[in-house]
Order: structure tokens, then C-alpha cells, then sequence
């Protein structure tokens, strides 16, 4: 068992467009009612080659469905997907979207060891959800991930802080990578409503297999 300590820093890259090309939403200047039919037709979705699950905002899932020959989304389980920050502002009936700035980071460099990259990093019912790329950069398969602690700050400090098991059924091909989510409840969080838009440092302990 391998153990790494690392420290990484991310500044702010912020994309040029959000869902232009994938997203159509009809949009009227009145609140009106209108009867459709709704198609469900078993519509998959996928981001660059990989399935993606829309979800609503307490997990459910939702089914894509077609009216008159159109496709339509869930806008927040494609947002979730393309590492867009989704809000309903409820006063002015609008679907805000804002641009993550991890959205232009692909791994394109392998160091020698496990590095934990940003993807996205967001608020939601209290707890904070950091997505990150764990990059594999051996030559061989990395297992039995043990995140011994991992915390991200910014300018104003220790934002989050906590530990995590063994990452179950976690493995990186050698000299890959994989996607993880680390969910921070509550007790973990420094900050319930720091500003994410700065830039973000990540400390980590990971032991592991290789």
C-alpha cells in the first residue's frame, strides 16, 4: 500500500458557451397553459461517449420525452453533466445557469503518481459535492483508493475537510484516469457559502494498490 501526500492549485478558466447547441427551450413573454403528447421512447444520453443519468435536484431520475418531433432535456440533469451550475429563481420564473470554471480542465499531463483534479465544485442542500478527476499516471492499475483526508480552501480558508474509505470498485488503468464525487456533509464544511468562483487548492493523503 502506496501513500501520497500532494497539494494542487486551480485558477479560474471559464467556458465560452453553456448548452447553445444542446438545449432548446420554447420560452413565452405570458404564463400560459398548453396540452401536449408526451413520448417516452427510452431516450439515452451521452456525454462524450460516456452514459449520462439526468437527475432531478433531490436525486430522482428523469426520462427525456419528444412533443411534436422535438427532444426535450431535463435542464438541470444536463447542467449536472456538463459541469453547469444550475439555480430556479423563483421570483422571476428564470432558469439560471453560470459557467464552471473547472469546465475547460481535461487531464492532458501524467505525473508520476495520483493527482486529484477539480471538475466541479458546487452548494446543494447543505452539503458541498466536489467532482474531481483522480489521474493515475504509473504504469500499472491503481486499486483500493484510501482518501486519508482531503480539503479544499481558497483565500478565505479551509472551505471543506473531511476523510473517505476506500473508494469502492475504484480503479485507474495505468496511466488513466477516473471521475469521483466526494459529497462533504454538513459537520465537514468550514464555510457554508464560500465563493467557489476563486481559485481553489486542494490538499490530499491517498494511499493505494499499484
Amino acid at each position: 500500500m502506496k501513500k501520497l501526500n500532494n497539494i494542487k492549485w486551480f485558477t479560474l478558466g471559464i467556458a465560452a458557451c453553456i448548452l447553445a447547441s444542446t438545449l432548446i427551450i420554447p420560452a413565452s413573454a405570458t404564463s400560459r397553459n398548453k396540452q401536449a403528447t408526451l413520448y417516452y421512447n427510452d431516450i439515452k444520453i451521452t456525454l462524450d461517449g460516456e452514459p449520462v443519468i439526468p437527475q432531478d435536484a433531490i436525486g430522482n431520475t428523469i426520462e427525456p420525452f419528444i412533443i411534436d418531433g422535438t427532444t426535450y432535456l431535463p435542464v438541470r440533469g444536463i447542467a449536472n453533466a456538463l459541469g453547469v451550475i444550475v439555480k430556479w429563481n423563483g421570483v422571476t420564473s428564470t432558469v439560471e445557469l453560470t459557467t464552471n470554471r473547472f469546465n475547460d480542465y481535461i487531464p492532458k499531463y501524467r505525473s508520476l503518481d495520483i493527482n486529484f483534479n477539480p471538475v466541479e465544485i458546487r452548494y446543494e442542500n447543505g452539503k458541498l459535492y466536489a467532482k474531481m478527476f483522480i489521474t493515475n499516471g504509473y504504469n500499472s492499475t491503481v486499486s483500493n483508493i484510501n482518501v486519508d483526508y482531503l480539503r479544499i480552501s481558497n483565500s478565505d480558508g479551509i472551505i471543506a475537510e473531511g476523510s473517505f474509505d476506500v473508494l469502492e470498485d475504484a480503479t485507474i488503468a495505468p496511466n488513466g484516469y477516473i471521475t469521483w464525487t466526494f459529497i462533504f456533509s454538513n459537520d465537514a464544511l468550514m464555510f457554508q457559502n464560500a465563493d467557489l468562483t476563486e481559485f481553489i487548492r486542494t490538499d490530499f493523503s491517498v494511499s493505494y494498490d499499484h
